[in-house]
């Protein structure tokens, strides 16, 4: 009896020791990052990363996800890129770290966008943000649908900072020029990503893509360049067959196409504004007297409400009235 109240107390006394050494261990690591933060906020850039590393040292190798994050960014700071990816690839590799827009506009991150590196990790960070019921991984192929919500993703927010930069600053800025400049640089990345696609794949299904993806081909398509356009529009035409692009889609993708070869919209879908006025005008059209006849064939909202949105007004007199301006602006007669 003596020798199990013996063998228990033992037994209580490591378990309080074991207790007290994880309430030290704790402070120890909370004191290293609060040491980490402050010589971050100071910018001693690399004594904060190494402050960081004591911590997770002194917590067995671990540490929590937005330290790990705080990490990196010291690391990159401090121009040391090798260690910043290796503290974000053990947050994003363990899929715990999701927030892809965030990481991407980080701009301490800035030195690392041309490492192959960075690449594979805005993937698996993608990855981890992609929520698939079961039915769906096996019907979807999870590689193209990640991809795609990639491309979706630099699509919009690069177009949308554009935007607000012309918003905040007008069009001719040093602003809105920069961001104009980001924009067609992802424009770019992403029309290579999409070529590589249709190249292997052709047009997928969307049974296989999600109708998120199917659209997601269809933006950077529509913002891409005349020679993609026309290499690619078999394929496009056959998706519209199929009815994966919708009428109203094939109508912007229609009319841009045409204006890029110096020809007339069909649709009425294209606006130019006037950089220096601010003010808006429909670019030519074929037929203008009849596009409210195309239009709703094609299930398209009548040419008065749909350009009420850019402050214009629609007849037939005030579109031929605002036609010597909108040739001066876009060189077609």
């Amino acid at each position: 009896m003596k020798g199990r109240l013996r063998f228990s107390s033992i037994v209580i006394w490591i378990c309080l020791l074991c207790q007290s050494y994880s309430v030290y261990s704790q402070e120890i690591y909370s004191r290293y990052i609060d040491s980490a933060s402050q010589r971050f906020e100071s910018k001693e850039y690399v004594k904060a990363a190494q402050l960081y590393s004591k911590a997770f040292q002194s917590n067995k190798d671990r540490g929590v996800v937005a330290h790990r994050y705080n990490a990196a960014r010291s690391w990159a700071l401090a121009g040391v890129p090798d260690s910043a990816l290796y503290q974000l690839n053990r947050i994003a590799k363990a899929g715990y770290y999701k927030d892809l827009d965030k990481l991407k506009i980080d701009s301490a991150f800035i030195s690392l966008r041309n490492d192959v590196r960075w690449t594979q990790l805005i993937a698996v960070v993608q990855a981890n943000g992609i929520e698939l019921q079961p039915t769906q991984i096996r019907e979807l192929n999870a590689l193209l649908v990640a991809l795609l919500d990639t491309i979706r993703r630099d699509d919009q927010l690069y177009r949308n900072a554009q935007m607000l930069a012309i918003q905040k600053h007008g069009y001719q800025s040093t602003e809105a020029e920069a961001q104009t400049q980001l924009m067609l640089r992802y424009d770019s990345l992403n029309q290579q990503k999409v070529a590589r696609i249709f190249n292997q794949y052709g047009w997928p299904y969307t049974e296989s893509i999600g109708k998120d993806g199917n659209q997601t081909i269809f933006l950077v398509l529509q913002h891409s360049g005349l020679s993609m356009r026309l290499k690619y529009l078999h394929l496009v035409n056959d998706a519209y067959k199929r009815g994966q692009i919708n009428p109203s889609e094939m109508a912007l993708f229609t009319d841009r196409t045409n204006l890029m070869q110096g020809k007339k919209q069909t649709y009425g879908t294209q606006v130019i504004t006037d950089s220096k006025t601010g003010k808006s005008y429909l670019q030519p059209i074929n037929d203008p007297e009849h596009v409210d006849e195309r239009r709703s064939a094609f299930g398209l909202q009548p040419m008065k409400q749909y350009v009420s949105q850019w402050n214009i007004n629609w007849s037939i007199d005030l579109y031929y009235q605002d036609l010597s301006q909108v040739q001066a602006l876009t060189h077609i007669y």
